[in-house]
């Protein structure tokens, strides 16, 4: 592996610039920190490619395409490259997600009857390079290349000077977003959505509750709407109206198939390292504002049903790390904290584990995923009740975007306020958890909130 520096002046610009260049290229992607704390790294020149489809997986590399019968084989393969050696700090050298659906390869729930989103149950690129930019930012980048250790031919070839793109990026001067109503956005919401449904759906699963059946269920809502517009512009609107540590561009399939993806997602699923495994679950929600900020945060610290929601999935979390943890090892470093996104506020926790001899990265992955935070619990009857309910495939959303790196690193969102872009439409989800003492019409209110980012960039976009 070899690498070298960049100076540069202005990161935004320079993801920019980037992506003007690659983001109709398949495997361009961008797991960004949005100049958070934490890095962003740019992946470029892939030149394998491992997917899922059908309760298979496939390893692409060039013209040789292996079949697995496993789902998770193929997978599990992606260790193996690039690893030669351990470096210091660990360098990602591939990115991807695996969908929602990567669950039917996990336990046996019912799978739904509608495919909205046509896309892989999971896909992720090897790269050739990757661009490292570490924040705060002090001035520079890292390129980081794995030539020597991948002598095959990529997909693509970056044709740009990397160089000259970062002093390009210095003087690019970035039009500014005009200002958009909120209001605009949230009765387009309100005229896109389904709301007698999305409420019938929470009154069924109170009654559920009620029953004992389930503790608590995270129940979405699909929207979709024309799009007209630059991928690359709408992504960098978006990520100026909703920044999140977990943000993320991903330019999908060849030019029959081109998907793109987009994140704004503000919550961290799992970081894997040899001797740690780190989760961040988030529940509860509430609206930022500036003039009431202290007193919403103390509100929702103190809010009975969101600490009850956050410790349900909390105790979730703890078990699903249990299986691949060393005993007594899974510890709650902090509980019901505050994590501040511009329009809301959120509760997280932070739960470790040491994991246990010879568990690798994709071992974590399949006892974690998914996410507790987006099903409910307990995990498996509330899946049930997910796929009997919205009886749709999720795609990405409420699965996971992130990358593996050198000597068995991996780092992972997980993909909520996360849409796809495909055939001049944008379609994204948004839902929350249910359970007993729910409001209907708060429930409802509240996925529309979260929603309200995606068609904020739109009509941002659409006025410049």
């Amino acid at each position: 592996m070899e690498s070298y520096t960049l100076n540069l002046k202005d990161p935004k610009g320079f993801i920019d610039l980037f992506l003007q260049h690659f983001a109709d290229k398949e495997g361009a992607i961008v797991l960004d920190s949005c100049e958070l704390k934490g890095s962003t790294y740019l992946f470029l020149e892939p030149y394998a490619k491992v997917w899922v489809e059908n309760g298979r997986s496939f390893l692409a590399e060039g013209d040789f395409i292996k079949e697995f019968p496993s789902p998770w084989e193929g997978l599990d393969l992606i260790k193996n490259f690039n690893c030669t050696e351990t470096l210091v700090p660990p360098i990602p050298y591939s990115a991807g997600f695996l969908s929602y659906e990567m669950l039917h390869y996990i336990e046996e729930i019912p799978k739904p009857a509608t495919d909205p989103y046509g896309m892989p149950d999971a896909l992720f690129y090897i790269y050739k390079k990757v661009i490292e930019l570490k924040f705060p930012f002090a001035g520079s980048c890292t390129v980081y290349s794995f030539d020597k250790e991948a002598p095959f031919t990529p997909i693509w070839r970056c044709d740009v000077d990397l160089s000259r793109l970062a002093r390009l990026s210095q003087k690019r001067r970035q039009k500014p977003l005009k200002p958009t109503s909120t209001a605009n956005g949230m009765d387009l919401l309100k005229d896109l959505s389904r709301k007698k449904e999305y409420i019938s759906q929470v009154n069924e699963i109170k009654e559920l509750i009620a029953e004992g059946s389930v503790y608590q269920v995270n129940i979405s809502e699909r929207f979709e709407v024309d799009f007209g517009l630059s991928p690359r512009s709408y992504y960098m609107s978006l990520r100026e109206i909703s920044p999140a540590k977990f943000s993320a561009f991903l330019s999908l399939g060849g030019d029959a198939s081109r998907r793109f993806l987009v994140s704004a997602s503000p919550e961290h699923f799992v970081t894997i390292t040899p001797d740690k495994l780190w989760c961040s679950p988030i529940k509860g929600t509430a609206k930022r504002a500036a003039a009431s900020e202290q007193l919403d945060q103390k509100k929702l610290q103190q809010s009975p049903k969101d600490l009850a929601e956050l410790s349900m999935i909390v105790d979730l979390v703890r078990n699903d790390l249990g299986k691949v943890a060393k005993r007594g090892s899974v510890h709650v470093r902090s509980h019901a904290q505050i994590e501040k996104l511009p329009h809301l506020i959120h509760l997280y926790s932070e739960v470790t584990a040491t994991p246990k001899d010879g568990i690798t990265p994709i071992d974590t992955i399949k006892a974690l995923f998914p996410c507790g935070s987006i099903t409910g619990c307990p995990k498996i009857a509330s899946m049930e009740v997910i796929s009997r309910l919205e009886n749709a495939k999720r795609g990405a959303y409420s699965g996971a975007i992130g990358y593996f790196a050198t000597g068995g690193y991996g780092s992972f969102s997980v993909a909520i306020r996360t849409a796809m872009i495909r055939d001049s439409k944008l379609l994204f989800q948004s839902g929350s958890g249910i359970v007993y003492d729910s409001d209907c019409e708060a429930e409802h209110a509240e996925t529309l909130l979260k929603a309200l980012p995606f068609v904020s960039a739109l009509n941002a976009q659409q006025k410049m």
